[in-house]
């Protein structure tokens, strides 16, 4: 599967507002499942993304502020989002230059990755 997302120029203004995006979508879906364990799932996802986004917007402000513009989002059902966001990170993670902000990322990645576990699997 191919998002348009992969084909930009990435820098982190726009990964970190990328990752906002992502956390909007993520809740809208999760304010329009009818499902509750998918509920409960994409709850604690979007709740530790903030503090995730938040520590890697700080690590990487060390010289000057970013400059970041957050995408708008539609409202979805879709579930294929938190997949999405698996995917941008792996592919665009390779902007952060610090082995701390990439273990914020590892982080971010084990989050994510467990949550699809919940999706699938808990029902």
């Amino acid at each position: 599967m191919t998002y348009s997302f992969l084909n930009k120029t990435m820098d982190i203004p726009s990964f970190i507002g990328t990752l906002f995006q992502f956390r909007d979508r993520i809740h809208l879906v999760h304010l329009n499942t009818n499902s509750y364990s998918a509920h409960v799932a994409l709850n604690s996802l979007y709740d530790d993304l903030l503090g995730i986004i938040d520590t890697l917007v700080e690590s990487a402000q060390t010289d000057q502020l970013l400059n970041i513009t957050i995408p708008q989002s539609q409202t979805s059902n879709d579930l294929g989002v938190v997949q999405e966001l698996l995917d941008f990170v792996r592919t665009n993670r390779g902007i952060f230059p610090y082995s701390f902000q990439q273990n914020e990322l590892d982080t971010l990645e084990l989050k994510v990755s467990s949550t699809l576990y919940k999706l699938k699997f808990l029902k």
